[in-house]
């Protein structure tokens, strides 16, 4: 995730084994792309769970001010598995709080089902 002018990561809150991983670039203080991405550490790496992303000048179903915020759901060896929609279109700076607070709050639930899948 390096195409980002930010990157952190914490594990503040998130199961054992995870993190969420964030970054983003901003234009004129207004998030124009962003990722939020649940991990799991598995075999010596981590593995993508679920994310959230946007981007103002990508393809339109990944602009949040547009389609609204949505999730993609990975599974460990099939990659993405799913997709789902968790709003109506947000500003940016919005529906990036609202990811992380979603993940946060539900990464137990996810988790739980990508580790059936290991």
């Amino acid at each position: 995730m390096t195409e980002y002018e930010q990157e952190w990561t914490t594990e503040r809150g998130l199961p054992p084994c995870c993190r969420l991983r964030v970054a983003m670039t901003k234009r004129r203080g207004t998030p124009v792309r962003f990722v939020v991405q649940l991990e799991y550490w598995h075999a010596g790496r981590w593995l993508e769970v679920a994310r959230s992303d946007h981007d103002v000048d990508g393809p339109t179903y990944r602009n949040v001010e547009v389609v609204g915020l949505h999730l993609d759901l990975y599974h460990p060896e099939k990659g993405q598995v799913a997709k789902r929609t968790l709003s109506r279109p947000l500003p940016a700076k919005e529906a990036m709080g609202r990811a992380e607070r979603y993940l946060r709050a539900n990464a137990q639930n996810y988790v739980t089902r990508f580790e059936r899948w290991l």
